[in-house]
Parts: C-alpha cells; structure tokens; sequence
C-alpha cells in the first residue's frame, strides 16, 4: 500500500536565507554547513565561535538525540 504524503514545505530558519524546504536537514546540509565552517572566518570571533556551537549543538541534536550535548557528541566521536 502506498503512502500519499504531502511534504509541508517551510522557510529556512537561518537570518537572510530565502530558501523553503520540505528537508530542513538537508537544505541545511547543502547550504549552511559549508559557509559556518569557511577556513577564512576569524577562527576566535565571538560571533563565528557562537555559529560553530549552534551548528555542533545541531549536529549533535540530529546524530544522537534531542537532547544530546556537545560533550555526547564528543564522546559519539571519538569512538
């Protein structure tokens, strides 16, 4: 039997992204991931420190569950 599903679509929820997606994980991948991790960003400005956190937190949250801290991630890391 096959499932008739209807993808509700949604705006992005990051500042200045015009992007709507039924797939917020992968825009969110394909998209944002690469520009908050740029080698060429100030590496100890507290507004890019702050952006790495929010997408660890996220990484973090979406691999292991929704509670997970960075220090879950850490550890789910290095094993």
């Amino acid at each position: 039997m096959k499932h008739n599903t209807l993808r509700v679509f949604v705006p992005c929820v990051v500042p200045g992204c015009a992007g709507s997606t039924g797939y917020r994980k992968r825009h969110a991948y394909k998209y944002h991931k690469p520009v908050v991790f740029e080698e060429h960003l100030p590496a100890f400005e507290d507004a890019v420190v702050r952006r790495h956190v929010a997408a660890l937190r996220k990484a973090a949250m979406w691999l292991l569950s929704k509670v997970a801290t960075l220090n879950n991630l850490v550890k789910h890391v290095a094993i």
